[in-house]
């Protein structure tokens, strides 16, 4: 389970000028020195380069001393205190500061400040509140000047030190609206900045995450690197705790560039973070790695509580290797220094199993999970922790209500979550709880239960409600609405297993190689058909593994010509299981009608009739944009389509009316079928920011996912089809799938969506959705529809018959039927 996080604090931190100032050094070579100027000098602190700042600021004091000049020796020394405050040595600034004697009125306003964040630093609350109180008084009605900023943003440090979270939210938003008023972008960085924090404390994730992200375009625009890189290094833990792996890495190896030349203080907590990070990606060594830099750094800093921090983390890793002494030890260096950690109990729950002392376990974790106000990482991992006590002792009534309580309380944080687009990857951790409920319901014979408890981990953002496993579904009930075989998968990486739902009854069946091994086989699979081969036709084709693996154990259960609806799972998102070749040279498509669904319990309670919207949207034959030249076939498609459907005649979005801004002002709510025929554009890092090339208009030129996602009004269509390259989205998570324009117009209130796995070759895309439209003219259903298309071009002469060409395109559904 991910553990305790290190947050940027303002706590000062002890360790002697001399020893700080060698390890700045050492990060800053080959560094040109700073200015004499005391305003570039200012530009150079707010970028971190605290060690350069105080060379600086003493050398500006000596040389103003020779040569006598009050103002700016003043103002050299402001700076000396501020590179000390901003190196943690609070104490030696705040003498600097005292001693102080300064006749310009805004360099007075800032020595003051500048003493009480000295007096704040080292605990001093109601004196730092005593000055800055008088600071605002005195200052003119409505002043906005940046000294007058900067005491109402550490006001607010200080109240919510204090704990007066209202009093500091308030002085927060009051800085924040002035410093934009007055276009001041670094103290409405600040400002923006501490107002995310007050949401990361609550963990609401999504919302601490869009004013974190708020808060380092202030800081960027104001240039200031080093405040943005503490905005950023925290940025990323909201991507993590939200599940986003991949950007939390990228956002935090970010912040750690800019932090190299800065503070140690903050580089150690970045360091926690990026093990943090590496942990929940389960690279541990490269998360013992970061946690052991960020240990020695704090132990240095002799911060006892970053310190604490990074050591309970530490042990943690190692508890999950089994190695039980380096856990004891670490988990001792963080109960020194933090006796009343929670962590630090769980992490002593966790070596009391090693011990093979399950009674002091059991104890200790159910206290953990009892704990109301426990952060819910740690609830769900005890509950977790005390099933597997209850199977140790083959107690599954009681695994089974731990379990279900662990369920309980990763269902409630994520409802915790506004944004239903933050929540996508939420499930990336908490996942290994639904395995091993999985996997033990798996070990009691209770397929039917396992399918259940699976099934409420998917399609968590496309759903109205959150699912409830005990409620278990009546899947039974949804294949005979559909006239469908239901086929779920399930991978972990100690093994997979697949279900078969009929109207006749749930069965189950291991499969023959684990999740790691499938996602293998997919990915030289995928390869092998983007690069042309004709996989029925090579013996040697990875195609013959992956049938035998997916599909041969549950054929005896699967009639031929049967439709199947697949809700995969894992790499199998990325696979189109029609283009595996069978033991006799054909493909599977030749022995069923295939479709995609999310999840099991999205069908079944998604309405299985009603009048869909009447009419055909058509957007496609866009101008080039950007580094997309315009297609040759789309015209042709378009005018195909159109032909089919007549009368009413389709709205058609062509040329340079096939831009954005068209797209949402042709109300696509109103209508039954919708039909895009463009070029996409798939985003790895970010789902949501894929897009669907359309015209140069006023709102750019891309149709976003994440604008479908959320529309103004719900669609009503019957389906939506995507005749574009990688249109299904190119990065699965769990607990949602594949995220793409599949998922988004699914989510907008699609009921079918046709969309693309790889890229598509333009003509044969051509022939196939003339095809597709001739079928849904005759009354077709669109999965049945797309696959008399597919066999049309498997069975034609030359190159279309390879999967290439046929097989791109899948049907994702939310409705049985």
């Amino acid at each position: 389970m991910r553990f305790q996080r290190s947050t940027q604090g303002s706590r000062a931190c002890s360790l002697s000028l001399t020893v700080l100032l060698a390890f700045l050094a050492a990060c800053h070579q080959g560094n040109s020195e700073v200015p004499q100027d005391p305003a570039r000098v200012l530009a150079e602190l707010r970028r971190g380069r605290f060690a350069e700042v105080l060379v600086a600021a003493r050398k500006g004091q000596d040389e103003t001393r020779s040569r006598p000049n009050p103002e700016l020796f003043a103002e050299f020394g402001l700076l000396e205190a501020e590179a000390l405050l901003g190196i943690g040595e609070s104490e030696p600034a705040r003498v600097i500061l005292t001693a102080l004697r300064i006749a310009n009125p805004a360099h007075e306003l800032r020595r003051q400040v500048d003493l009480a964040n000295a007096r704040f630093k080292i605990g001093d609350l109601t004196g730092a509140s005593s000055i800055l109180d008088l600071v605002i008084k005195q200052a003119k009605a409505g002043a906005a000047s940046p000294e007058i900023l900067e005491a109402i943003n550490l006001l607010g440090r200080v109240h919510w030190s204090g704990h007066k979270p209202e009093a500091a939210e308030k002085l927060w938003h009051q800085a924040a609206l002035t410093a934009n008023r007055t276009n001041d972008s670094y103290h409405e960085g600040m400002a923006v900045n501490n107002l995310a924090a007050v949401f990361f404390e609550q963990q609401h994730w999504d919302q601490a995450k869009d004013h974190y992200d708020r808060a380092q375009s202030a800081l960027q625009k104001a240039g200031a690197p080093y405040a943005r890189s503490i905005s950023l290094s925290t940025l990323a833990m909201c991507y993590l705790e939200l599940g986003d792996l991949d950007k939390a890495l990228g956002i935090q190896s970010q912040a750690i560039e800019i932090q190299k030349t800065g503070s140690p203080s903050a580089l150690a907590v970045s360091y926690g973070h990026m093990g943090s990070i590496y942990g929940a990606r389960g690279d541990s060594w490269k998360a013992i790695f970061y946690y052991s830099q960020a240990l020695d750094l704090a132990t240095k800093l002799k911060d006892a509580d970053l310190a604490a921090t990074q050591a309970v983390n530490l042990a943690n890793i190692y508890l999950k290797l089994g190695d039980r002494q380096n856990a004891e030890k670490n988990n001792e260096i963080a109960r020194q220094r933090q006796r009343d950690s929670l962590y630090v109990k769980f992490n002593a729950a966790a070596i009391a199993v090693l011990k093979g002392d399950a009674a002091t376990a059991r104890r200790m974790f159910q206290e953990l999970a009892d704990l109301a106000t426990a952060p819910p990482p740690l609830r769900w991992g005890s509950y977790q922790a005390l099933a597997k006590l209850s199977l140790a002792s083959k107690d599954y009534k009681e695994s089974n209500r731990y379990f279900e309580a662990a369920l309980s309380v990763i269902t409630g944080a994520r409802s915790e979550i506004k944004k239903g687009a933050d929540s996508i990857a939420f499930l990336t951790e908490p996942i290994e709880v639904y395995r091993d409920y999985v996997q033990s319901l798996l070990a009691q014979d209770l397929p039917a239960q396992a399918l259940a408890v699976a099934d409420s981990s998917r399609a968590l953002g496309l759903r109205a409600a959150a699912p409830n496993a005990k409620a278990r579904p009546a899947f039974q009930a949804t294949a005979q609405a559909s006239g469908a075989v239901l086929l779920s998968y399930w991978l972990w990486p100690k093994g997979s297993y697949a279900w078969v739902v009929t109207r006749h009854g749930i069965m189950g069946c291991p499969l023959p190689e684990n999740g790691d091994t499938i996602r293998n086989w997919v990915a030289a699979y995928r390869q092998e058909i983007e690069q042309g081969g004709k996989p029925a036709d090579n013996p040697k084709s990875m195609g013959n593994k992956l049938f035998q693996a997916l599909i041969a154990p549950v054929q005896s259960k699967i009639a031929s010509d049967s439709q199947v609806i697949v809700v995969p799972d894992g790499a199998i998102h990325g696979l189109n299981l029609e283009t595996l070749p069978t033991p006799d040279h054909q493909y599977w498509i030749r022995k069923v009608t295939l479709s995609i669904a999310p999840s099991l319990g999205l069908l079944a309670a998604a309405p299985f009739g009603g009048a869909g919207a009447g009419g055909l949207l058509i957007v496609g034959d866009a101008e080039a944009a950007g580094a997309f030249r315009k297609l040759e076939a789309a015209a042709a498609e378009i005018k195909s389509i159109q032909a089919r459907f007549p009368k009413p005649a389709p709205t058609a979005l062509v040329g340079q009316q096939a831009n954005v801004a068209g797209y949402h002002q042709s109300h696509p709510e109103r209508f039954r079928l919708i039909h895009f025929a463009t070029h996409a554009e798939a985003n790895t890092e970010s789902p949501l920011e894929s897009a669907v090339i359309l015209s140069p208009g006023a709102n750019g030129y891309k149709l976003y996912a994440r604008d479908i996602y959320d529309p103004k009004a719900p669609l009503k269509a019957d389906l939506v089809t995507i005749s574009a390259c990688q249109s299904a989205g190119a990065k699965s998570y769990s607990g949602e799938g594949l995220i793409g324009f599949a998922w988004a117009f699914l989510h907008a209130g699609a009921r079918n969506v046709i969309a693309g796995l790889w890229d598509a070759d333009d003509r044969s895309t051509l022939e196939l959705m003339d095809r597709l439209y001739a079928g849904l003219e005759h009354g077709k259903t669109p999965p049945v529809a797309l696959r008399a298309a597919k066999l049309a071009l498997l069975d034609s002469p030359g190159a279309w018959r390879k999967p290439f060409n046929w097989g791109p395109f899948q049907v994702y559904r939310r409705s049985a039927r």
